[in-house]
């Protein structure tokens, strides 16, 4: 899904894989499990300056694994620019 309201931008995409890892050796894989994956974006336009925030999640055999990325490029004049960013990832197990 992608779309625009105002001056915001959208984007949003969701996998359900049912059969992951099916190429690789028995065993070795998580296959005949189901993994599922996320991704979000939205975008912020403030006049000549812009923000942002990416989500991803994964999910797949009893583990999670999440990134949250904020960034930023603000813009102070005609010379003066500025840009950040962050970004936090963590893994969780509920086997």
């Amino acid at each position: 899904m992608t779309g625009k309201v105002g001056s915001w931008t959208l984007g949003a995409l969701v996998i359900d894989d049912r059969q992951p890892g099916q190429d690789q050796p028995s065993g070795k894989s998580p296959y005949d499990t189901r993994a599922v994956d996320g991704v979000v974006r939205v975008r912020a336009n403030l006049a000549s300056s812009r923000t942002r925030c990416v989500c991803l999640d994964t999910r797949l055999r009893g583990h999670n694994n999440r990134v949250v990325s904020l960034d930023a490029r603000l813009k102070f004049g005609k010379n003066w620019v500025s840009d950040f960013q962050a970004a936090h990832s963590w893994t969780s197990s509920w086997q």
